[in-house]
């Protein structure tokens, strides 16, 4: 199971960076090129953790066409 502490650690540092823009401390294209590995490691994280589930599962199969009789 992914490290729920790891996941937290990068939510806040999301924030921080977010914060730093907002308070226009960095420019949009200095927060843009310093969340995106951020991101990329929460979006590995959650999918990894949807790996094998009953959610992930229902998900996939409503996407394939219905067999008719």
């Amino acid at each position: 199971m992914p490290d729920s502490h790891g996941l937290k650690f990068l939510y806040r540092l999301l924030e921080t960076y977010y914060t730093l823009y907002i308070e226009e401390e960095i420019s949009e294209e200095e927060y843009l090129v310093y969340i995106k590995p951020i991101d990329k490691a929460i979006s590995i994280i959650e999918l990894s953790t949807l790996q094998d589930s009953p959610a992930q599962k229902e998900s996939f199969l409503s996407q394939l066409p219905k067999l008719e009789n």
